[in-house]
């Protein structure tokens, strides 16, 4: 890849995927907390959170709105 391409691509965002299949979900995160473009605050942060035997909860954007809400949701 082209040197100045490849510095020009945004390399920040978080990736989440669920998958379902015949027996149950499968779902999953990646693990960096970033604060701006370039700036990594956290590179073992838990994403995906278990509920309960039945919710699985999987978040981007801003962390302590995500933790907050996991722990309304689990909560109630």
């Amino acid at each position: 890849m082209d040197a100045e391409l490849k510095n020009s691509i945004l390399k920040t965002g978080t990736s989440l995927v669920g998958i379902i299949c015949k027996d149950g979900v499968v779902m999953a995160s990646d693990r960096q907390v970033t604060g701006g473009r370039s700036l990594v605050l956290d590179k073992n942060f838990q994403k995906t959170n278990q509920i309960n035997d039945y919710v699985v909860i999987s978040w981007a954007g801003q962390v302590s709105g995500a933790q907050r809400l996991t722990k309304v949701i689990t909560a109630e």
